[in-house]
This record gives structure tokens, sequence and C-alpha cells, in this order.
């Protein structure tokens, strides 16, 4: 056996001599992810593409439900992330904004029928997001945080889940409501004190509006309970308080 080791720890020292110059090699990280997320990106950017197309061919330029649902079926068979939506917007910003025709409403109705589409069920949403604010979540069906103010006819014609807005909401909130629950941490903010010009919950026909923020409009602080006659079916709480109940 002597010999055998003897011959074993000589291969072992010309080895070392022979490969002595070379370090061990740094293990490399395959950076896959990217790779989904590039592929991601593209898939939105052309959903978006087709969506600009089919919404000018329909001519369905002020119907943003109808706009949220032509993207939630470009995009309900394909593989995307919500989180490559921030880098969209960007690159919506920098190359697209400029589109005639193409406000931001619209590109709210586009972000409303890609949440709508995702695999996922829970979404916060803050940033650049809420410049699209007005018309955002329309058509809704999933559960959303909100981290800043949305803006006129958000969440409008929403169907289930539950929303959370940490600020402020606009007039038409809610508007032609299905289902699901909303809850405003801070203010409605309506257009006037007459209910006739509320927007907020009109033709409500199932769900929950929890408003814990005040009631503001142009001519001062109003009661709450005579803005939403238009609800069909439906609860609203002010401040706690259930002030319809249909």
């Amino acid at each position: 056996m002597e010999p055998a080791r003897k011959i074993t720890r000589e291969a072992s020292v010309c080895a070392r001599r022979k490969f002595g110059g070379y370090k061990p090699e740094t293990p490399k990280i395959v950076r896959v992810a990217k790779v989904k997320e590039k592929k991601s990106l593209e898939t939105i950017t052309e959903a978006f593409g087709e969506y600009i197309s089919t919404v000018r061919d329909i001519g369905c330029y002020e119907d943003t439900y109808l706009q949220q649902k032509i993207a939630f079926l470009l995009l309900k068979n394909r593989r995307f992330s919500v989180k490559d939506l921030d880098v969209f917007l960007h690159i919506y910003e920098q190359e697209m904004a400029e589109r005639e025709g193409w406000t931001r409403d619209k590109v709210a109705a586009f972000i409303s029928g890609m949440i709508n589409a995702s695999k996922a069920r829970n979404f916060k949403l803050g940033g650049i997001v809420l410049d699209f604010k007005d018309s955002l979540g329309v058509g809704n069906t999933k559960n959303v945080e909100i981290q800043g103010d949305v803006g006129v006819a958000a969440f409008s014609k929403m169907k289930s889940g539950v929303v959370l807005i940490n600020g402020n909401a606009g007039n038409g909130l809610g508007w032609c409501m299905r289902g699901g629950k909303i809850t405003v941490r801070g203010d409605l903010k309506v257009p006037r004190a007459h209910y006739y010009s509320v927007n907020t919950a009109r033709d409500m026909v199932g769900g929950e509006i929890h408003l814990e923020g005040d009631i503001i409009s142009p001519r001062g602080p109003t009661t709450a309970r005579y803005l939403f006659e238009s609800v069909k079916h439906g609860r609203i709480y002010h401040k706690g308080e259930l002030i319809v109940d249909k």
C-alpha cells in the first residue's frame, strides 16, 4: 500500500504544479429572471399596440369599461408580470404620450384590464401608476391597495374584490358598481353640493363603499345621505355610519 500512496502524492503534486497558475473560476449566475422580465415587458408593449388599434377600429373612445375589456382579452392568455407595469408606463410617458387622442384615462383602462387578466389576486399600486388615476380600476375584480389618491370615476363598474384607497377619491367613485368593497381612508371630493351632480356610486347595484374622511364640495360641507339617492342597491358608510342601505 505504501508505493500506491507515494504515487498518489506525487500525482497530486504534479497536478498542483501544472495548474498552479490558474485561479478557481468564480461561479456565474445565469440571469434567467432578467430574460423573463424582458419578454414580459415585450408582451405588455405588444398587447398595448394591439389595444390602441382595436379601440381605434371599434371607435370606443369614451367607454372605459369596454376599453378595459379589450385589454383583458388581449392579455388573459399571455404570460406577463405586473411588476413590469412601472417600466411599461415609463416607456409610455417617453414614447407614446403624444399619440393623438390617447388620454390618460384610456391608459388607466388598459392598466385595469391588465390587472384583471393577471394570475395574481392581490396588488399594491402607487408611484407612476397614479399618474393615470382617472378611471383606474374600471371593472375591477381583484384586491387592490392604493398608496395615494385616485381620480374621477375610479373603480367604476367594479365587479368584485376589496379595494383600499390610502388617500382621497374624486367624483364618480364606484359609478355603476356591481359588487365588492371600496374603502377610502381620505376625503371624497365632489363638484357640487347637489346630489344630481354627484356621480359617486351613481346607479350602484351591489357592494359596499366606506368613506372614512370628509365629503368635500365647492359649496362647503354637505349632508352625505342626500348625495347618493341614485343608488339602486348597495350600502354606503360615512365615518362608520350606515347612510345608504338599499
